[in-house]
């Protein structure tokens, strides 16, 4: 019984745990000054560049930024898309190069993943890719060590849109506003069927109850971190 509460709770999210942090992965965030701040961030990548300027154009409405994790084979098949992306002011990060699970490569191939993706994505936007999201949010320890090593934040999420599943955008938007919360990091996708139409209803919410949407970069700048440890 003793084994099973501690596995609980190496499994609970610690806020500014008292380790090194390459043991688990950001979660969300406790801003300084209770501000209502959470981050919107993007995952994978879209083939149409209509719906990247639909996106922004709904972002741009609500003042609100976001953080686009792409995958470095589909930024080397969509140059354009990415620069689209940079150009409109999306933080970029990496989802390492392919999309495949991390956590069943080697040490040297998750950073060659890692280092292919960050050196195509930085190439084509100019920015200083510092974030990095696993595939699937697999979080084993080999994978911190890698991206840590590499000079990587690795990020996860703690409000899980699952837009990517047969969802009406009513459903995802109810789904996310009954969870959030100050600091949170809401995962979505680029090429969810109706992730725009929720996008919107969501945005429309919480800018009436004074919520900002910033970067994941801006937001882990702002309070203290809350990591969450994985059982893997």
């Amino acid at each position: 019984m003793k084994e099973f509460f501690l596995g609980l709770f190496l499994c609970a999210v610690i806020a500014n745990p008292v380790v090194n942090p390459v043991v688990a992965p950001v979660y969300s965030v406790n801003p300084n000054d209770g501000a209502f701040e959470i981050a919107l961030t993007f995952d994978d990548g879209c083939d149409d560049g209509e719906q990247v300027d639909a996106l922004f154009n709904i972002l741009d409405k609500y003042n609100a930024a976001a953080t686009f994790f792409l995958i470095g084979e589909w930024a080397e098949q969509n140059p354009e898309l990415v620069k689209k992306i940079a150009a409109r002011g999306g933080e970029i990060a990496s989802h390492a190069y392919t999309h495949k699970q991390l956590n069943f490569m080697s040490p040297e191939k998750i950073k060659e993943e890692l280092t292919k993706s960050v050196s195509v994505l930085e190439k084509l936007t100019n920015q200083k890719i510092t974030l990095f999201r696993s595939p699937y949010g697999e979080y084993k320890d080999k994978v911190l060590k890698s991206a840590n090593e590499l000079n990587l934040t690795s990020i996860k999420w703690n409000i899980d849109s699952y837009d990517w599943q047969s969802r009406s955008a009513h459903s995802i938007y109810s789904s996310i506003k009954k969870e959030i919360t100050n600091g949170d990091i809401i995962l979505m996708h680029l090429n969810g069927k109706n992730t725009l139409k929720a996008l919107e209803l969501l945005l429309k919410d919480l800018s009436a109850k004074n919520y900002k949407f910033l970067t994941v970069g801006d937001l882990i700048s702002r309070g203290s971190i809350n990591y969450k440890f994985e059982c893997s």
